[in-house]
């Protein structure tokens, strides 16, 4: 997915624009000011090192999408922004959700 979403968002789009995109390929997005994002899902035991931010402004989009019976992917992804309102990076969380 993180190479979907910068695709869709290359770094140095206006944040106008990364919520524009975002939107249209069926995210609900909403902006997060001096706010913590990280792209561990909490699984004990995982040795995948994860990126994280702190006290970053960033645009939050969220979807959800059937993985089957009861089943979903739940994605969310950061598009940190800096003080001129330009995407400088992306993080993405995955989680699935269900019985």
């Amino acid at each position: 997915m993180l190479t979907a979403v910068r695709a869709i968002v290359p770094i140095g789009t206006s944040l106008e624009d990364a919520k524009a995109r975002m939107v249209q390929s069926g995210f609900e997005c909403k902006v997060i000011r001096n706010g913590s994002f990280s792209e561990d899902p909490g699984f004990i035991g995982s040795d995948r090192e994860y990126r994280s931010v702190d006290n970053a402004n960033y645009l939050r989009c969220q979807r959800d999408e059937s993985a089957g019976l009861l089943v979903s992917h739940l994605w969310s992804v950061a598009i940190v922004y800096d003080d001129t309102d330009t995407v400088e990076d992306v993080l993405v969380l995955h989680r699935m959700e269900g019985p």
